[in-house]
């Protein structure tokens, strides 16, 4: 794995693993629900697996969410209990401003 796809996977499994705690699901529990080890969980949350399609589809469709939200394109879907949050408080323009502003925190703290 080059520098570059190892940096990608760490980020999209960054992704996986604030989607999981997200939705306050153990790693065990993820890996009932779509049929892998935790192990492999962990190692895909870690980056030191490389995610396929299948793994991909069935993780974006536990969780109800576009599999681009966990390839880090367009609009991530952020913490469920954050998004409630701001949906209330901020209007539409500022709530993309404020998950823009999270999205590239994260993409440099990783």
């Amino acid at each position: 794995m080059t520098n570059g796809e190892s940096d990608f996977y760490k980020r999209v499994g960054r992704n996986m693993k604030l989607l999981r705690e997200g939705n306050k699901m153990t790693q065990k529990e993820l890996a009932k629900i779509i049929e892998l080890s935790k192990n492999h969980i962990s190692d895909l949350e870690n980056g030191r697996k490389t995610i396929s399609c299948a793994v991909l589809y069935d993780y974006a469709n536990a969780f109800d969410v576009p599999a681009d939200s966990i390839l880090g394109r367009g609009e991530q879907k952020i913490l469920p209990e954050l998004g409630a949050l701001i949906s209330g408080k901020l209007d539409e323009g500022q709530q993309r401003m404020l998950k823009r502003l999270l999205n590239t925190y994260l993409d440099r703290t990783s």
